[in-house]
């Protein structure tokens, strides 16, 4: 319990001014020096750092952890809910996603490898049980890995990322956009544009780019929604805009937002924000703003795009426009590419978790590659990838970001979609 809540203190001469006062106190003792070989460290630290490893007998490898180690391999643990039994894997639909997002990371690997780059992939069975990872976690072999991406359910990444932070292990959770898990725990990165990064980008672009400074944002009830809503809100207030109405409604008892729409003067609108993922809201706004034969700029999650109920047509008349923080280009011709050789070894194409497995992988063989090895990891920022335009990290010595994230925002031209805030 003590180190949880020091591990919590975001003040270096905070934390000096303890170890000064109780200067035998292992526990705290351990805790100040994980912060300091998780970001804190200067070069005036070094003879600290080396009388505390040698005061309460430390490991010797905190004191390369100051830098980064370059090596000729780099290992990646991979912990997914594979579905192992003693009968062989078990191969169900709900689970099909894992396999596609490690045929993904297979084939970064060997992507990189034809480039030079050596990652060894050791996939573990970690389940969907706390019981599970945490025994994964604690395998002595666990130490050589470079990097660790996964477990994915929150229920068991929250105990695992508190596991690999005891034990100095750089982890990857591919999927969360929960930029609260982060907090406090620098060994934790999240790969995934969370909601309040995409509210935040959505917002600086329709203030920058629309005409009226003027915006109506109407958002569903869910934790997701409500803090991408509460983000533009802010930012675009900030900005200097004014945000006339601030609608919240709930998809599961009424889809329908006709009476709100209803008495908006579009006219005079800047933009119209709708957050919901739900094909009831998105069904309803789509033919009510077509009775009133809208062109005021309509910003919507990328999800709309896949609803058969509503065409590529009616969205381009209404001048929508999509957030999509994990945009593939299909017509890029390095995709078709992939994805032709992709569906010649596997006999089946590839899908948007295939995409996630090979960029996670390359992105981080890249890194490794060029920053080298270090705990935690030092990465680069926003770097374009592969297959998205721009693929960075939530997470600076510890504490969740925002300032070092791309979201690609689309918009129909000709039947096809364009990013229109391309990365300069």
């Amino acid at each position: 319990m003590k180190r949880h809540y020091l591990l919590q203190l975001s003040d270096k001469s905070t934390f000096q001014y303890l170890v000064r006062q109780y200067p035998d106190d292992a526990t705290l003792g351990k805790a100040y020096v994980d912060r300091l070989v998780s970001g804190w460290y200067t070069a005036q630290d070094r003879t600290q750092l080396e009388d505390l490893v040698r005061k309460f007998n430390l490991d010797r490898s905190y004191l390369t952890r100051t830098t980064s180690l370059k090596k000729n391999e780099y290992n990646l643990a991979v912990l997914l809910p594979f579905n192992i039994t003693d009968a062989g894997s078990r191969l169900e639909k709900k689970n099909l996603f894992i396999t596609d997002f490690y045929a993904g990371m297979k084939a970064a690997q060997d992507s990189l490898q034809r480039h030079g780059i050596k990652v060894n992939l050791f996939p573990y069975d970690s389940g969907t049980d706390t019981a599970q990872v945490r025994q994964v976690l604690q395998m002595p072999e666990l130490s050589s890995m470079d990097a660790v991406v996964g477990p994915i359910f929150k229920s068991t990444s929250v105990q695992a990322a508190k596991l690999a932070q005891q034990r100095g292990l750089n982890m990857f959770n591919p999927f969360s956009d929960d930029l609260e898990m982060t907090k406090g725990n620098p060994y934790l990165f999240l790969l995934e544009a969370s909601m309040a990064t995409q509210g935040q980008r959505a917002a600086a672009h329709a203030y920058q780019n629309f005409a009226k400074k003027t915006a109506v944002i109407i958002y569903d009830s869910n934790k997701e929604d409500t803090t991408f809503a509460g983000s533009f809100r802010r930012t675009y207030t900030a900005l200097g805009g004014k945000v006339q109405v601030f609608q919240k409604i709930n998809s599961k008892t009424s889809g329908s937002i006709g009476g709100i729409l209803g008495s908006l003067n579009l006219r005079d609108l800047g933009v119209l924000v709708i957050q919901s993922s739900a094909v009831n809201v998105a069904s309803s706004a789509v033919s009510n703003l077509e009775q009133k034969a809208s062109k005021v700029p309509l910003l919507v999650p990328a999800t709309w795009l896949e609803f058969s109920q509503i065409s590529f047509s009616q969205l381009d008349f209404l001048e929508a426009y999509f957030y999509s923080p994990k945009f593939v280009d299909l017509d890029d011709p390095a995709v078709q590419t992939f994805k032709r050789n992709y569906t010649r070894k596997h006999n089946l194409p590839p899908s948007a978790f295939t995409y996630s497995g090979f960029e996670l992988v390359y992105y981080l063989g890249q890194q490794l590659n060029s920053q080298g090895y270090a705990a935690p990891l030092r990465l680069g920022g926003l770097l374009p990838s592969y297959f998205y335009q721009g693929l960075s990290y939530q997470n600076i010595n510890g504490q969740p970001t925002q300032d070092n994230q791309y979201v690609p925002i689309l918009k129909i031209d000709n039947g096809r979609l364009l990013i229109v805030n391309p990365v300069l």
